[in-house]
C-alpha cells in the first residue's frame, strides 16, 4: 500500500479522494491460492492427489466422470482449519523519505470448504450418475498490522472469497470408462477494509498549523462466472486414470469502493464502481493411481493453468478514470501431487494411514537482482527475475471406515522462503519474504 504525504487545502480535498487509486482483490497475488484441489480429507492426506481415485460425492470437484463409478449414493462435508501465515513487503513514505519492512499476514478461521453428493441411476437402459454440491474456490481471507507515519497503525482485513455452486452428470462409455461433464457458477465474493494512520498532513486556508488525518478504504466486491469441467475415467485391473479439461470463463468483479479522509468535524469521501473482468484460461488435469497390493493405493496427479495468459478489463463507472485492459504479467501454475494410502481392518471398521506431498506454485517469481543503469545522469533501476515463488507442502492422514459412514483427518504443513528487492528512487533494500502452511482438514459422510 502507498502512503501518500499532502499538504491539503479544502478545496483540493475531493481531487485528491478521486485519484487515491483503486483495489482488485482478484489480483491480490500475495494471498491468492489458486485451489485446484478437490473436495474430501482422503485426498488431503494424500498430497492432495484424487483425480485417479474420487469416485463419491467429491467427483463432481476432482473429475465428474468418475461418478459412474460409484456404487452407492453418498454425501459428504469437508472442513478446513487453517493457520496460515505470510511476510509480505509493506512501506511508510513521508515525502522523499521511504522506509520499507516486513509485515506479518494471517490467514485463519475454520470454514466449510466442501459439500457434495453423487446418486447412480439407470435410464433408459443406462447406468448414470448425477451430482454435484458447493466448494471453496478462492479463499481470499486474510489481514495484516503494520507501523503507519507519525508513530500510527495501519491495518487491513480481508473476509470471504469466491465460491462455486456445482451440478455434474456421468455416463459410461465402456464397462471400464466413465464420461462426464460439471458446470460451475461462480458466487459471494469478498469485503476487505484499510485504516491507514496520520496518512495525510493537511492544512485548512487560513490556519498555519498543519495537522494529520487517517485515511480509511472499504472495498465491497461480488463475483460471478460460468465455466465447465470436462472428464474422462478409466479403471482397469490395479491401475486407473483420468483426465479433465477446465473450460476458460470470465470472472466478473463488481466492485463498490469507499474512501475517507477522517477530517474534522466530519469526514470527506468518494464512491467509485468498478467492474474488473478477469479472462481466466484454459487449464487441464492429469492423474493415475495404482493398488500394486492388497489394502495399498498410490496416486500422481499434475494441474497446469497457464496464468500467463491472463488479462483484465477495467471498467469504471465515473469519467474520472479511464478505462483500460491490464495484463499482470503472471506465471503459468504447474502443480504436481503425490500420495500414498494403506488401510488397516480393526475389525469394527477400516483405518487407513495416509502420507503425501504436494507443492504451491506462485503467480509471481521473486525478484533477485537489479541492475542499476545511468540515463541524462539520473539513476534508474532495471529488474531482473529469477525463479517462480513456491512452496512445498507435507500431508498426513487417517480415518475410521464403517458400513454406512466415515469421517477422514488430513494435517498439512509446509514453508518457503524467497528475497524480494524493493527499489525507491535511487535506493534500494533486500527483504526475505516467508510463507508458512498449517491446515487441518475434516470430512465426513454417509451412505443412504
Amino acid at each position: 500500500m502507498r502512503k501518500i504525504f499532502r499538504v491539503l487545502s479544502a478545496m483540493t480535498l475531493v481531487m485528491i479522494l478521486a485519484s487515491a487509486g483503486y483495489s482488485q482483490n482478484s489480483y491480490f497475488t500475495g494471498y491468492l491460492e489458486f485451489n485446484s484441489v478437490g473436495g474430501g480429507a482422503r485426498a488431503a492426506g494424500m498430497g492432495g492427489a484424487g483425480l485417479a481415485l474420487s469416485s463419491d460425492e467429491m467427483s463432481f470437484s476432482w473429475n465428474p466422470a468418475g461418478m459412474i463409478f460409484a456404487a452407492k449414493r453418498s454425501i459428504g462435508l469437508q472442513f478446513l482449519s487453517r493457520g496460515d501465515k505470510f511476510t509480505t513487503v509493506d512501506h511508510t513514505a513521508l515525502d522523499t523519505t521511504v522506509v520499507y519492512g516486513p509485515v506479518e499476514v494471517k490467514r485463519s478461521g475454520a470454514d466449510l470448504g466442501y459439500g457434495g453428493f453423487v446418486v447412480p441411476f439407470t435410464f433408459l437402459e443406462r447406468h448414470w450418475s448425477a451430482g454435484g454440491g458447493y466448494r471453496t474456490v478462492y479463499d481470499m481471507k486474510f489481514e495484516f498490522d503494520g507501523p503507519g507515519l507519525f508513530d500510527s497503525h495501519n491495518s487491513f482485513a480481508q473476509r470471504d472469497g469466491v465460491d462455486a455452486l456445482s451440478l455434474a452428470l456421468s455416463a459410461p462409455i465402456t464397462d471400464n470408462l466413465g464420461f462426464g461433464v460439471t458446470a460451475n457458477t461462480y458466487i459471494r465474493g469478498t469485503e476487505s477494509n484499510v485504516l491507514l494512520g496520520n496518512d495525510y498532513i493537511y492544512q485548512v486556508q487560513g490556519n498555519p498549523y498543519p495537522d494529520t488525518v487517517d485515511f480509511s478504504m472499504n472495498d465491497n466486491s461480488h463475483y460471478s462466472g460460468v465455466n465447465f469441467d470436462i472428464g474422462l475415467m478409466g479403471k482397469f485391473g490395479i491401475a486407473s486414470g483420468s483426465i479433465v479439461i477446465r473450460t476458460p470463463y470470465s470472472l466478473v468483479q463488481k466492485t463498490k469502493l469507499t474512501r475517507n479522509i477522517m477530517i474534522l468535524p466530519r469526514p470527506a469521501g468518494v464512491i467509485d464502481r468498478i467492474t474488473f473482468t478477469t479472462h481466466m484460461p484454459f487449464g487441464y488435469s492429469l492423474g493415475l493411481a495404482t493398488t500394486p497390493r492388497e489394502n495399498m493405493t498410490l496416486a500422481v496427479d499434475f494441474d497446469s493453468k497457464s496464468m500467463s495468459d491472463v488479462d483484465i478489463d477495467v471498467n469504471y463507472e465515473s469519467y474520472y478514470y479511464q478505462d483500460h485492459t491490464l495484463n499482470p504479467e503472471w506465471k503459468d501454475l504447474n502443480q504436481l501431487r503425490i500420495g500414498a494410502e494403506y488401510v488397516f481392518d480393526a475389525g469394527f471398521a477400516k483405518v487407513p494411514l495416509r502420507a503425501g506431498f504436494y507443492n504451491i506454485p506462485s503467480v509471481s517469481r521473486e525478484l533477485d537482482t537489479l541492475s542499476i543503469v545511468e540515463v541524462d545522469s539520473v539513476l534508474n533501476f532495471l529488474s531482473a527475475y529469477g525463479s517462480q515463488a513456491n512452496t512445498n507442502v507435507i500431508t498426513f492422514g487417517t480415518g475410521l471406515h464403517f458400513e454406512r459412514g466415515w469421517v477422514d483427518l488430513g494435517y498439512q504443513f509446509g514453508s518457503s522462503s524467497f528475497t524480494t528487492i524493493v527499489a525507491y528512487r535511487n535506493s534500494s533494500e533486500r527483504i526475505k519474504q516467508k510463507s508458512d502452511y498449517s491446515r487441518l482438514i475434516v470430512s465426513a459422510g454417509m451412505f443412504f
